[in-house]
Parts: structure tokens; C-alpha cells; sequence
């Protein structure tokens, strides 16, 4: 972040500002470096500086600094302490003279004299936390469930750290961030950013001098600033509360603050047990530290919920189970339950019991199905004549007063007979299956030469069943057994292209067949109400589920938030509404468009459509066109008139070949046949004039009658 310049060079870009940086013999690099947990000694878990810690969190206690108190004289004699390293002389040639071995500063020898500065230890990574090792130099650690934030502007990114820019990737939903650039665009003067206070800038001490400490601010409470020589330096606090306790560091707002260690010692506030996760509930009782989880149960069953960390945070969250996952709506009268779009639902109960004279209902409050007795019910016949359904293959009797019909039973026994009731006479036929029951020992004695039967041998008798081809598709018809050489095989004919079928999905209208296969437009599910969320469920149809505190009263967008990175939050007129976040591709070769929840979400998925599916790519030059790897493709149409004088094209958006004429070529030929062009008005004939090969000709003749193309010398016929 800081960055100095040569006597009367200027910066161009970060590559520049890398070159001076090596051509003036700067001291301690401020990049970053990758430590481990147990490389950082004395630095607790989940520590977070106050700068990136949410408005509702607990400060850290503030501690004094012992070394050196801000704007407090300092006497620079033969040594300089720097505050956490070694000292260092005051008069130096050499910036390697001005190391005082603390990787927190940045040491360099400007005009004979020792000038140091704070190392800036910022990633511009809101889910880390950045913090300075006096051995190490800059470290960061992972801040625990710390996602980034989603937007679709850059104001959605605010992390309230003037030292970078918010920027917001709409193609992702996603928040990054680009360090500032500080330049006052003054060559004698180090420019650097401060996290939390922004750009400063001051005398470098070589081509500009310093007059008073007043110009070497460099708004940073956690340095001392000092004028010597008229080269700016920095002195840095070291904050040591000396209790064991705590963590010590300083912040460049407020200066020394210290972090109580979980579980070491007694506490007697609150404000000690401040753990920096902004997801627990910390507490003081009985001079010991409690940290409890922030209660986020919604009382949902068909929600996992958790607290999500990061800036700008906490906030619960509540992440839809998966569909189908098996719940409990605590109403008798469903069942199973299972969790759909947040909320468990369940299918109601068939209560019936079968018998026509109880009037069946299911009431949560009885606990169940009831059964009530019909008054009356059961007295309707007074016998088997008052049963009469005419049909002649019924049994019609009256029991109990109520009528009862059963079919006659013709079943013989017999494997060799088709059996049947006859509706005219109510008589039983049984008709002898051709060639069954003959005797056998194996299947390959009986043979009736049909290929569309399975003949087997059953209890020493042939039995000859015929082949059933159906397919059960409404887009296909005459399904058969073809019979012939090689055979037999089913054979499905296709129903004509926009013959009306049923897909049997609720989210689809105007189903019709094509190419054998029943497809339909979606349905659309709009209620036009921005407080239900709008889906359809191919098994059910349309739902429309309610959002959570939609037309809740707002004043900023800030103030709507239903905890569903699938909506899109917004006040309007003073109210609340969430609207649902659409992904449809318009992709026949993709299903199940859909948004999809989660950390450092949302975007929108689409899965491919089975490789085969019958589509339409639009192009009228291609045929056959299916899914393959969700793209539509077809067999292009041929459009080739086996001439080769032509270029033959065909048209997208007609479907018709084109052959366009290639000026000057000439056909190649055997016979005059091949050379005709379809012009009445042209004597077409196959030569091999003057030694050249044969070729066709095709000139207008001038008395209008063509002779025999055998009468030329040098054609044939």
C-alpha cells in the first residue's frame, strides 16, 4: 500500500512502484506472508480488527501504551528506539544500518539519518483477518464461516475501508476488492493509506525536507511522528497491558486495545469475554467466560439453520433441506410428510373404509379419520331383483340392503383356452388356443411358426403366448409384432407431429407430439402478488408460497431482508417485497433451471436434458434434431445436385437449396446425357474438342432444332 519515489521519477502503475522500489533500496517488503495457526505466537483464534468487526459488536478493552504515548518528545540521540525491535543508529549510509529487526517496519537511511514507517498489513480479504508478526511480518487468517458478500452493485460491497474499492462482479453475484491508489501526485513525498483512515502522505526527507512534526501525521495513533533532520519518521507503539490474558494490538483509529484469551483467567465484565466471533454471546458469570452459539431456530423443520459471520454480519440464515426430505407437519390428517420449498407438507389421508353406509372425514382435533354411520344406509334393497344392472355377466345380489354386483367368473383352468363371458347370452366361452397343449418334454417341441408368439413347454402340454408391444407413448401408434425373416421386433410408428398427448407434467401446457415424443410449453405461475414466491411442481402444479415478512414497513432497500439469497429485496413505496430470482436459458436442451442456495451464492444452475431428446434448433437446413451435451443439433440437410459447376447452399430461415452457377467451369463428361441443363433452348452434347478431354457444351442453336450430338466431330451420343 505504501510507496515512495526516487528524486524527480514519477510512478506509472504497480510495475513502476516495483522497480523504485528495488532502484532506492527500500527496506522491509509490505506484502503479505502465509503463516500457519501455530507460527502466531500469542495471537488468539478468530482475533478480528475492530475495522472489519459489525456495528453490534463488542469492542476490545482499551489498553494504555507504555512505550511511547502519542505526540510525546522524543530524544534522538546516537540510538533510536523504534518501539518492539532493536535499537538503531541514529546516523546511518546504508538502509541495512537502519534494520532495527522488527518486520512491522519499513527502515530506510534517507540523507544520512534512520527514517522508519508502520509496515500496512492489509489484504483487502474481508473473511481474513490481517495482523502484523514483529518476526513474520503480515500474516492473515481465515475469519471462521466468513462468506462474501453477494450483490449486484458495488454500494452492495461496502467493507467501510476507505484504503480499498468496492467492486462488484455481476456476471457472479460476487464482491472483490482493488487496494486505493494514493498519490498527491508530489514527487517528494511518501504516500501511503491507513485502514480505516485513508490516503496520507509525507516529506520523504531527500529532494523535500520537514520542518515540524506536524508534517509527518501520517494519521496513525498507533505511531509516534517525528521531524528529524527534515526526514519524516515513525515510531511504533508497542502496546503490552501486561496481563497474560490478553492479546495485545493496536488499532490506527483508536490505538492500544487488548483481546481477553478465552478460558485463561477470571473476568469480571462482560466486555472481557468478547471471543471476536460475532456469532456467539459472550458473557461474564461467576469470574468465568461464557460463549453461546446466537440462537438462529426458526422452528422450522424443513430449514438448516446458522449464523452467518463476515462484514456487515451477523445475520441468521435459514437453508432450504433437500426436496423430499421426510418431515413432520404435525397435522393427523396428513401423510408422509415431506419438506418442499421450505415448508413441510404432507398429502391428506384416505379415510375411507369401504363401506358405503359411513360417511368418511378426517378431523386433526379427533386425531384422525371418523367414521359416521349414515342414517338410513343399508335398507335400500329388499332383494336380488331390485339389483338388476343388466348386464348378463354379473351376479346381482342384495345383501344387507345393499346391492351388490360381481363379475361371473369363466376362468376353465385350462392354459389352452381364451376365456370370455359372453354380454348377449351371460354365458362363459372358452376358445381353444391353435396348436396349445400339444405334448411336449422341452420348449423346442412346440413350434406353431409364429415369431410374435413365446412358445413353452408348461406341465408337458405347449403353450403359445403372444408377444404384447406396447410401449405406453401417446406419441406413437400401431405398436405391433412385425413378423418376417430375422424377426420378430416391436414396431412403434409415430403419431403425426402436433397430435395432442399428455406429458404428464403439471408444468406444462398445449403437450403435442414430436418426433415421438410429448413435449409442452411451460406454464407460467405469476400471481402478479410480490409476497409469494412463484413455482411449479411437476407433480402438482403451480405453488405459490408466502415470503416471510414481505410488505414489511422500510425505509431503504437495507431494511428488507428475508435471509433468501434467491430474492431480490427491495422497498418500495414504503413496503417490503421480495422478488424471486428467475433462471430460465431458454434452452430446450436444459431442465430443471432453478436458483441455488448456499454460501457465497446465488447463481443459477441448469442441468442438461437427457443426450437424444427430441429439440428444435431453429434452423430449417438441419433435420433429426436432439439434445447432445445441452445443445441442439440436427443432420444438416443436402442440398448437392451432383453438378459441380454449382455451389450449392441452403437458406436458414426458408429451408430451400440454392445452386449457384460457377462462372467459367466446365462439367467433365462420358455421355450427352450428363450434359443436359434443363434448357429447351440449348443443344446439350459431350465433345473432346481439339485434343482435349470430354466436357460438356452447351450452345443455343441457330436454326432452333439440335442435331444428334453424334453428328459433331468429336461428341458422343
Amino acid at each position: 500500500m505504501e510507496s515512495r519515489r526516487c528524486p524527480g521519477s514519477r510512478l506509472v502503475g504497480i510495475v513502476l512502484v516495483m522497480v523504485w522500489t528495488f532502484a532506492c533500496g527500500g527496506g522491509s517488503g509490505t506484502g503479505g506472508i502465509d503463516v500457519l495457526p501455530e507460527d502466531l505466537s500469542g495471537v488468539p483464534d478468530g482475533s478480528l480488527p475492530d475495522e472489519a468487526l459489525p456495528d453490534n459488536a463488542a469492542p476490545d478493552a482499551e489498553v494504555a501504551g507504555p512505550d511511547l504515548a502519542p505526540d510525546a518528545p522524543a530524544d534522538l540521540g546516537s540510538t533510536e528506539d523504534v518501539g518492539g525491535g532493536t535499537d538503531v543508529q541514529a546516523f546511518c549510509q546504508t538502509d541495512q544500518e537502519c534494520d532495527d529487526e522488527n518486520a512491522c517496519t519499513t527502515d530506510r537511511c534517507v540523507a544520512g539519518r534512520c527514517v522508519l514507517s508502520r509496515l500496512v498489513c492489509n489484504d483487502l480479504d474481508p473473511c481474513t483477518i490481517d495482523f502484523c508478526d514483529p518476526v513474520k511480518g503480515c500474516g492473515t487468517l481465515p475469519v471462521e464461516g466468513c462468506v462474501t458478500p453477494v450483490c449486484e452493485k458495488a454500494t452492495d460491497c461496502n467493507d467501510s475501508d476507505p484504503c480499498s474499492e468496492d467492486l462488484c462482479d455481476a456476471t457472479t453475484g460476487t464482491c472483490f476488492y482493488r487496494p486505493v491508489t494514493c498519490d498527491d501526485n508530489d514527487p517528494c513525498t511518501v504516500d501511503s493509506c491507513t485502514p480505516g483512515v485513508g490516503c496520507v502522505s509525507w516529506r520523504d526527507g531527500s529532494c523535500s525536507r520537514c520542518l515540524l512534526d506536524s508534517e509527518c501525521d501520517d494519521r496513525d495513533v498507533c505511531t509516534t511522528d517525528r521531524c528529524v533532520d527534515g526526514a519524516c519518521t515513525h515510531l511504533l507503539t508497542v502496546c503490552d497491558d501486561k496481563n497474560p490474558c490478553t492479546q495485545d494490538r493496536c488499532d490506527p483509529r483508536k490505538g492500544c486495545l487488548a483481546v481477553p484469551l478465552a478460558g485463561c483467567g477470571p473476568c469480571q465484565t462482560n466486555d472481557e469475554c468478547d471471543d471476536g466471533d460475532v456469532c456467539t454471546q459472550d458473557a461474564c458469570k461467576d469470574g468465568q467466560c461464557l460463549h453461546q452459539d446466537v440462537p438462529c431456530d426458526d422452528g422450522n423443520a424443513c430449514t438448516a439453520d446458522r449464523c452467518v459471520r463476515g462484514p456487515g454480519y451477523p445475520y441468521c440464515a435459514y437453508d432450504s433441506l433437500p426436496e423430499g426430505t421426510a418431515c413432520d407437519d404435525q397435522d393427523p390428517c396428513t401423510g408422509p410428510d415431506i419438506c418442499s420449498q421450505k415448508t413441510c407438507v404432507g398429502t391428506p389421508l384416505s379415510c375411507d373404509d369401504g363401506d358405503p353406509c359411513t360417511q368418511d372425514s378426517c378431523d386433526p382435533a379427533a386425531g384422525g379419520c371418523l367414521h359416521v354411520r349414515i342414517p338410513g344406509c343399508g335398507t335400500g334393497c329388499t332383494g336380488d331383483a331390485a339389483c338388476d344392472d343388466h348386464d348378463l355377466c354379473t351376479t346381482d345380489r342384495c345383501v344387507k340392503g345393499l346391492c351388490q354386483n360381481t363379475p361371473v367368473s369363466c376362468d376353465d383352468g385350462n392354459a389352452c383356452t381364451a376365456d370370455s363371458c359372453d354380454p348377449k347370452t351371460g354365458t362363459c366361452v372358452f376358445e381353444a388356443i391353435p396348436g396349445c397343449g400339444t405334448k411336449c418334454q422341452v420348449d423346442a417341441d412346440c413350434n406353431d411358426n409364429d415369431v410374435c408368439t413365446r412358445d413353452k413347454c408348461v406341465n408337458g402340454a405347449c403353450q403359445f403366448t403372444a408377444i404384447v408391444c406396447n410401449d405406453n407413448n401417446p406419441c406413437t401408434v400401431n405398436d405391433r409384432c412385425v413378423r418376417g425373416p430375422g424377426y420378430p421386433y416391436c414396431a412403434y410408428d409415430p403419431a403425426p407431429d402436433g397430435t395432442a398427448c399428455d406429458d404428464g407434467n403439471l408444468c406444462t401446457q398445449k403437450d403435442q407430439c414430436l418426433q415421438k415424443t410429448c413435449t409442452g410449453t411451460a406454464v407460467s405461475c405469476d400471481d402478479g402478488d410480490p409476497c409469494t414466491t412463484d413455482a411449479c411442481d411437476p407433480a402438482k402444479g403451480c405453488t405459490h408460497t408466502a415470503i416471510p415478512n414481505c410488505n414489511v414497513k422500510c425505509q431503504a432497500d437495507a431494511d428488507c431482508n428475508d435471509n433468501d439469497v434467491c430474492t431480490r429485496d427491495r422497498c418500495v413505496n414504503g413496503l417490503c417485497q421480495f422478488t424471486a430470482i428467475i433462471c430460465n436459458d431458454n434452452n430446450p436442451c436444459t431442465v430443471n433451471d432453478r436458483c441455488v442456495r448456499g454460501p457465497g451464492y446465488p447463481y443459477c444452475a441448469y442441468d442438461p436434458a437427457p443426450d437424444g431428446t427430441a429439440c428444435d434448433d431453429g434452423n430449417l437446413c438441419t433435420q433429426r434434431d436432439q439434445c447432445l451435451q445441452k445443445t441442439c443439433t440436427g443432420t444438416a440437410v443436402s442440398c448437392d445436385d451432383g453438378n459441380p459447376c454449382t455451389t450449392d447452399a441452403c437458406d436458414a430461415t426458408s429451408g430451400k437449396c440454392s445452386h449457384t452457377a460457377i462462372p467459367d467451369c466446365v462439367t467433365p463428361c462420358r455421355t450427352s446425357r450428363q450434359c443436359d441443363d434443363g434448357n429447351p433452348s440449348t443443344c446439350d452434347c459431350c465433345c473432346a474438342l481439339s485434343g482435349s478431354a470430354y466436357q460438356c457444351y452447351n450452345v443455343a442453336s441457330p436454326v432452333g432444332v439440335c442435331p444428334p450430338c453424334t453428328q459433331v466431330p468429336g461428341c458422343v451420343q
